[in-house]
This record gives C-alpha cells, structure tokens and sequence, in this order.
C-alpha cells in the first residue's frame, strides 16, 4: 500500500511530536541541555512538515483561512520557540514551558486538521 503524501505528512508530524516532547522533557529536567540544539533543529522539521501540510491541503480543497492560520503559526512557532528562554524569568518561567508544549502540540495539530479538512478522500486517509 502505498502512503499518499498528506498521510506522510501526518506520519512526520506525529513522529516528529514524540520526539519534541521527548528531548523537551531531558532539557526540562535541566541535565540535558547540550540536546537543545537538537530539539531547535526538529522543530523546524516541524516547521517545514506544516509547510508541506498547509500546500498538499490548499492543493486538496482545505480550508484557505486555515493554510493561513497554519502558516502564520509556523513562523509564529520558532520565534516564540528561540525567544522563550527569556520571557518571564524565575517561577513564571513554568508558564512560558507549558505554552511552548501546547504551540508545539497545536502545530501537530494543524497538519491533522490540514489533512481531515481536505476535500479529497485519498488525501484524508489516516
């Protein structure tokens, strides 16, 4: 059986989260920081799987507002990524953590939801 493109894409981005969340828990506990540089580039794997995602779906009928929503997160999602570790130090800093997991997440979220809003079924299969 052979993947289609728009499933790949979603095969990628759900791999690419394990991973992201994986190498986010190591530098979250503080001794794993050396696999920050790691955790940067996947992230723009991330970022370049949505891209993919956002001109399969335009391609297959999805929703324009989305393909735009998707492409301004995923240049939203590496600023916020690279600027993070200075946004509010100390305690608070937690906050900051959990947004960056939950943009993370949302942009894995976006490439689903580029796929299941396609208007062709072979682009929709899961």
């Amino acid at each position: 059986m052979a993947l289609s493109p728009t499933r790949v894409t979603r095969i990628v981005a759900r791999v690419i989260a394990v991973v992201q969340v994986t190498l986010g828990i190591l530098v979250w506990t503080g001794h794993w920081d050396q696999l920050i540089p790691i955790h940067i580039a996947v992230g723009v794997l991330l970022v370049v799987d949505l891209w993919a995602a956002v001109v399969l779906g335009l391609r297959a009928g999805a929703p324009v507002a989305l393909a735009v929503l998707a492409l301004v997160w995923s240049v939203g999602m590496p600023v916020f990524g690279l600027l993070q570790a200075n946004l509010l130090p100390g305690s608070a800093h937690v906050a900051v953590q959990v947004l960056h997991l939950a943009v993370g997440l949302a942009a894995v979220g976006l490439v689903e939801g580029l796929a299941r809003s396609s208007r062709r079924p072979e682009a929709v299969a899961s």
